[in-house]
């Protein structure tokens, strides 16, 4: 048994130490329901899954799974380096409800290209929380980033947090947390990673306009470029101007495993068939 932990900063304690390197991938799903089989069958009938990741269908507890997820529930997907790759019991990834084989397998990939990445790569704070940032587990990362900010400030943890506040919807918060830190460090105002945290403020307010002017100082060989191109492909499409498709089309092609393909999908979608009454 392993309990999730916040690792660097924090101070719980984990108890697990499997020989099995691979991460833990836990389904939580409330007894009685066939997701578990299903997802199991699936997943053993990709070959390659297997090698990939260990697999485990759980009842969650309250706690396991709001410290996951931030909020009360009973099913979702959460991807764990169980064996201490990195920090044992950290949680590399979540995926909250249910979600298609496919989608599973390319978060799986993810999770794996992830870590290979910060494996080689000092196992700071920053580190770690950008890998769980990187890979959508929002709450674990603004845990760790809290933990890690209460010993005294750091302008690149500060950073990560106003990118946890957009993408957890504290769109105001993450605008302020900018502001603060392009005060005290003029320079922080041209980074990519600042600038697209601004521009998906912009999106979530509204002001797709806005969000463009700032996408267009991003570089185009930005490392965050499957992010960069599904926030251009949005902001496009709400403010209602030619090449939102081509942009998300491109970002499908160009990023396969990308942890944000699903929503790079449902924004395909929502452009080739929007709703009634459509607006943004």
């Amino acid at each position: 048994m392993f309990l999730l932990t916040l690792g660097a900063c924090g101070s719980e304690v984990v108890e697990h130490e499997p020989a099995d390197t691979r991460p833990l991938l836990v389904l939580y799903t409330a007894p009685g329901l066939e997701l578990g089989r299903e997802l199991r069958e699936a997943i053993e009938a990709e070959g390659a899954f297997a090698d990939l990741v260990r697999f485990e269908v759980r009842d969650p507890g309250d706690d396991e799974f709001q410290r996951a997820f931030g909020t009360g529930g009973r099913l979702g997907l959460v991807w764990i380096d169980a064996a201490g790759t990195l920090e044992r019991g950290m949680l590399l990834s979540t995926l909250p409800g249910y979600a298609p084989v496919q989608d599973v397998l390319a978060r799986t990939r993810a999770v794996q290209r992830g870590l290979a990445i910060v494996e080689a790569l000092p196992a700071t704070p920053e580190n770690l929380a950008r890998l769980q940032l990187g890979l959508r587990a929002f709450v674990p990362a603004e845990q760790r980033l809290k933990a890690c900010l209460a010993g005294g400030p750091d302008p690149d943890l500060e950073e990560l947090h106003a990118r946890v506040l957009v993408r957890r919807g504290e769109i105001q918060a993450a605008l302020q947390a900018c502001a603060a830190l392009e005060t005290s460090e003029p320079s922080r105002a041209s980074r990519p990673s600042v600038l697209l945290t601004r521009a998906l403020a912009r999106i979530a307010s509204r002001e797709p306009e806005r969000a463009l002017e700032l996408l267009a100082q991003i570089p185009a060989d930005s490392p965050q470029g499957d992010q960069v191109g599904l926030a251009r492909g949005t902001a496009l499409h709400h403010a209602q101007r030619e090449g939102a498709l081509e942009e998300l089309v491109s970002v499908q092609e160009r990023y396969p495993l990308s942890p944000w393909s699903p929503d790079v999908r449902d924004e395909i979608d929502h452009v080739l068939s929007p709703p009634l009454e459509h607006t943004h």
